[in-house]
């Protein structure tokens, strides 16, 4: 199974739960709050257009991927997150997954 990390806003799991045929693994903190919705809004759209079920309306690009969920991105709850936040984000998806024979990241 290949590996995704997407590095992106939060998702929102009530709509992501009807698209994805699995949850992605969440390694970070944050999620959808009423200051959050630009980030969770693009968050949850990139996971689901990435990741939504093989039957779904509009299927996804890679319905059968694992997709490892790292928000970075979060509007008015975030720090301004730079290129060392992102270059973090994906070493640790890399080691987390340094065991599978495929991965990639988007973000």
């Amino acid at each position: 199974m290949l590996s995704v990390a997407v590095i992106d806003g939060p998702y929102n799991p009530a709509v992501a739960e009807r698209l994805l045929p699995r949850p992605p693994v969440q390694l970070g903190e944050a999620g959808c709050t009423p200051t959050s919705q630009n980030a969770c809004r693009h968050g949850t759209f990139i996971l689901t257009l990435l990741g939504a079920a093989a039957d779904a309306e509009f299927p996804g690009l890679c319905p059968d991927c694992k997709f490892l969920h790292f928000p970075l991105f979060v509007d008015n709850d975030s720090l301004e997150a730079g290129a060392v936040d992102l270059a973090d984000k994906a070493r640790s998806a890399v080691r987390r997954e340094d065991h599978q024979s495929e991965s990639c990241t988007v973000g």
